[in-house]
């Protein structure tokens, strides 16, 4: 058995890409398609290898495509590695692609480590413009959630088809050893055959993806490193998603940005949503950032105004927090970012908001985009000196700033109620609405404190599914510990070429 997970390869050109070398070493899983159409998103399975007695660090692959049609001929190469730390990841070289200015594939630029989730999904865009030609994308329906509690029907299932395989007098033995017993036997020459097997059982076509969630053996996470390229990902593709307007865009929200840093130790299980501070959110590509002020009337300068969740106070200043977003935007002059003020907590009984404007209006200076009474595109912004959306979830907002986005929240505690509150949301016409978003999110419980929802969220927004598509804003816990920021770049070009 190894460990598994998904590659999608998400083609948004008007080129064939063609299959023209494929190689593996003690790999279980390493088949891709011949060829690839424009249009298509082909979600591949992949698994390592982990059987005893191998040594897994050698564990390597190769699959090389054409780009048809291109002269001088242009190529790529997807590989599979263990890199000297030993963590499995997906990698791709660009080889001689990233020459031609009409492809812009993502990740940039030229090998870049496309991360690992085992049971997730890591995405490669390959993206091609020509002025005024746009691409059919093929959007997939989003992987069906599989609860915990569907397993021990679709395990008697199974058993009865492993049982088969085994021997009758297998037919005492636990569901793992029986497991165990198929695997040694070589009925089951990878974890791929048993997901195949689990999805018939489930009633899920394993093509489109299963999600699975709880303690089970198909179950375990992987860490995923954040790639260079997100430092500055709208300039690098801005030729393909500038014209886009904001509220059109896929893009990312750390849900309540500023708890990297809580005043009290105790709280940390249930109000922490975030470990990483703001600059480094945005350095792993999130380009809004959902900010609760709370305002402390008794204190004096920075100190009266700082980040909250709640009640729960941070270390984090407001003054702070804006401070970050503009070291950032010094080095990186073309991203752009929303401010979200979402929420605003009266922590002695009383509130400052004229001052709490004149400290936003006068730290951002000339960052701030003024709100035209339209949603601007990228390419609107970039022609000014403003980078910063302030969107002010309150009545009496001045007149330059946005609208506060709207929050879809949901207050569930599983995944399996969330899900389906999201399905249900996903139904509904957004096309009209200003920026809105889509919280992600378990709210916490005594016996269940915050956590991150990786890799189901990453399934569930997967690059080239029908929520990546409808989504404006994601908002998540714990963002680095996900793909989604790298899924919804890679939707951002879909919409930037698609029909």
């Amino acid at each position: 058995m190894g460990q598994g997970g998904y590659l999608k390869i998400v083609n948004a050109s008007l080129y064939t890409l063609k299959l023209t070398h494929i190689h593996s070493y003690q790999m279980n899983a390493w088949d891709f398609p011949k060829s690839i159409s424009p249009g298509q998103c082909p979600r591949i399975y992949i698994e390592w290898c982990q059987t005893f007695g191998k040594n897994w660090y050698d564990d390597a692959g190769e699959a090389r495509y054409e780009i048809v049609g291109t002269d001088p001929v242009r190529h790529f190469e997807i590989q599979a590695r263990w890199p000297p730390l030993h963590q499995r990841r997906l990698q791709v070289d660009w080889q001689n692609t990233i020459q031609d200015p009409e492809f812009f594939p993502i990740p940039f630029p030229r090998v870049v480590d496309l991360g690992w989730k085992h049971n997730g999904t890591v995405t490669l865009t390959f993206c091609a413009i020509k002025k005024g030609v746009k691409v059919a994308i093929k959007h997939s329906p989003t992987p069906r959630y599989v609860r915990e509690a569907d397993f021990p029907a679709a395990e008697e299932k199974l058993r009865k088809h492993l049982i088969t395989l085994a021997g009758a007098e297998s037919e005492k033995l636990s569901f793992l050893d029986l497991l165990a017993k198929v695997e040694a036997a070589g009925h089951l020459k990878s974890q791929g055959d048993l997901h195949k097997l689990l999805g018939e059982a489930l009633g899920v076509d394993p093509e489109q993806g299963i999600v699975l969630q709880g303690a089970h053996p198909l179950r375990e996470l992987a860490a995923v490193n954040g790639p260079a390229y997100l430092k500055k990902w709208m300039e690098t593709y801005g030729p393909v998603i500038g014209h886009l307007p904001l509220n059109k865009l896929t893009l990312v929200c750390s849900h309540d940005s500023g708890t990297y840093d809580l005043v009290s130790p105790f709280a940390s299980p249930w109000a922490s949503c975030q470990d990483l501070n703001i600059h480094d959110q945005l350095n792993q590509g999130v380009r809004v950032l959902d900010l609760r002020v709370g305002y402390q009337g008794d204190k004096s300068g920075d100190d009266r105004f700082i980040l909250v969740h709640d009640t729960w106070r941070t270390k984090v200043t407001l003054k702070n927090a804006l401070e970050q977003v503009k070291d950032f935007l010094s080095r990186n002059t073309r991203e752009v970012i929303i401010l979200d003020f979402h929420r605003f907590v009266e922590l002695d009984g009383n509130f400052d908001y004229d001052e709490l404007q004149n400290i936003v209006t006068e730290t951002l200076g000339d960052l701030i985009y003024p709100y035209p009474n339209k949603m601007p595109t990228l390419e609107e912004i970039w022609k000014t000196q403003g980078r910063v959306i302030v969107a002010w979830n309150r009545g009496d907002r001045p007149d330059h700033f946005f609208p506060g986005v709207d929050q879809k929240w949901f207050n569930k505690t599983n995944l399996d109620d969330l899900y389906k509150a999201i399905s249900e949301e996903m139904k509904k016409n957004h096309q009209n609405e200003g920026l809105w978003s889509i919280c992600a999110i378990l709210t916490p419980t005594p016996l269940h404190p915050i956590h991150p929802l990786s890799p189901d969220v990453g399934n569930w927004f997967q690059a080239g599914s029908d929520w990546a598509q409808k989504a404006n804003i994601i908002a998540l816990d714990f963002v680095e510990k996900t793909t989604v920021v790298q899924q919804a770049i890679s939707e951002c070009l879909i919409k930037g070429v698609q029909v």
